[in-house]
């Protein structure tokens, strides 16, 4: 038994058999792994949705597990199929932008500029020291037919099945250099005030930002956020009866409602300034 643990993060949903075809795939590959589905709800087309769940989950999986991840509007055009492999497990995607929190990880803060791209386009940096990256392009671990609108089945996930499996990244395909990384990661210092972008809404209407706990300033904090202010940082959702700033459990500042949504009572969304300051 090899038990090894193959996961998938798609937009794919439940109702149509998309999922089940690529765990077909796998098992034709590998008999006895062990899948676990991280999402298939990822909202259509909503790469930084998926890049921001998967960031979130995948350090907690065994080092050797493989990860399939597939959002991917654009399928079939020129962008790169690829392999990343990392210290914290090995991943299988297209090339635009979906592992920019695997990635980030991986990064030093002075070494991805974002200054000359908007909040979340896309950008291309050097692969991350400790990280390879392999072209999935060797017609020996991809399916023999591939369509043009299924890389998930056909490309993303036989790679994947055959890295459990002990093949090498190496043998997929050319090694690469760069890679894809959506800008989510900035944040601005104006003296000891910190302002940063909401980058997740969960489905409880928590409000995650991009900015790090170790990057907020130093005793009691305000934290700004649609023109309302929120003094202090609590430790759980039932500290307050209304709006609260805490850290949530992915290590970034969060807005959150008791019993309620955040983004629904701020009228707030991806992108929108959060601001936190000394009080």
């Amino acid at each position: 038994m090899s038990n090894r643990v193959l996961t998938f993060t798609t937009d794919f949903d439940s109702s149509d058999g998309y999922v089940a075809a690529m765990k077909g795939v796998a098992l034709g590959i590998l008999p006895d792994l062990t899948f676990i589905d991280i999402t298939h709800d990822v909202p259509r087309h909503n790469i930084p949705h998926a890049a921001f769940v998967l960031g979130s989950v995948y350090r907690y999986f065994p080092p050797d597990t493989v990860h399939v991840a597939v959002v991917d509007p654009g399928v079939g055009t020129s962008r790169n199929a690829v392999a990343l492999v990392t210290p914290a497990g090995s991943f299988c995607a297209p090339d635009n932008g979906l592992l920019s929190y695997v990635l980030n990880a991986h990064l030093a803060e002075d070494q991805a500029s974002f200054e000359s791209t908007e909040f979340g386009e896309p950008i291309s940096i050097p692969v991350p020291k400790g990280c390879r990256v392999y072209e999935i392009s060797n017609p020996a671990y991809r399916l023999e037919s591939v369509s043009d609108t299924f890389h998930g089945r056909d490309i993303f996930t036989p790679a994947a099945a055959h890295l459990a499996s002990g093949v090498p990244a190496e043998r997929l395909g050319d090694r690469l250099h760069e890679i894809t990384v959506l800008n989510l990661f900035t944040i601005e210092r104006q003296g000891e005030a910190v302002t940063g972008r909401v980058i997740h809404i969960d489905r409880f209407g928590n409000v995650v930002t991009n900015i790090p706990a170790s990057h907020l300033p130093q005793g009691d904090i305000v934290v700004e956020a649609a023109g309302v202010s929120m003094h202090g940082l609590h430790k759980t959702f039932a500290d307050a009866d209304g709006l609260l700033a805490l850290i949530g459990s992915h290590g970034y500042l969060e807005i959150a409602e008791n019993l309620g949504s955040a983004a629904n009572r701020l009228s707030i969304g991806i992108g929108d300034e959060v601001v936190a300051r000394p009080s």
